[in-house]
């Protein structure tokens, strides 16, 4: 019974190591928190209280920085169309002033931010589950588990909310 305690315990402060390190949830962290598995060593807390807040946080962090570049964003002249010009340019899209348009004020609750992380997350899952060969499928799927889900996230509310006009 002691060594699965200390086994527990070691593996508790190096996932506590891990998350203090990177200062960032990644995917195969943040889906080991969200449903940990049966006799799991993460702490009830995660499951709950701790990982909504943190991803409520990160949708804040995005809605206001949203909000920022919206209107005109000239704390620091010229920082907000270099930053979000540049950002957009690095992900390949042509997007000059926001990082995603949801329509009108319409305000994205906790809730809703988890879902949309949800969805993203699945759907890089899926794509990396189409590669051809299983090294390639493997190696698609540390890619997404080891990616911050801010970085996830943010795909989610670009992808949700698309900046790009109708054709």
């Amino acid at each position: 019974m002691k060594i699965k305690t200390s086994v527990q315990l070691s593996a508790l402060v190096l996932q506590g190591a891990l998350l203090l390190q990177a200062g960032d949830y990644t995917v195969g962290q943040y889906l080991l928190l969200k449903e940990p598995a049966k006799n799991s060593p993460v702490p009830a807390h995660y499951e709950g209280y701790d990982l909504r807040s943190y991803i409520a946080g990160l949708g804040a962090a995005f809605s206001w920085a949203n909000a920022w570049t919206k209107m005109g964003g000239e704390t620091f002249p010229g920082s907000k169309r270099d930053v979000v010009r540049d950002t957009n340019r690095l992900l390949g899209r042509d997007v000059p002033e926001r990082l995603y348009c949801p329509p009108g004020d319409l305000a994205i609750t906790d809730e809703q931010y988890t879902d949309i992380l949800d969805r993203e997350i699945k759907r890089q899952l899926d794509r990396a589950a189409s590669a051809d060969t299983a090294a390639e499928r493997a190696q698609e799927r540390r890619n997404v588990t080891q990616s911050p889900i801010a970085t996830i996230l943010l795909d989610g509310l670009q992808r949700t909310f698309s900046c790009q006009k109708a054709k």
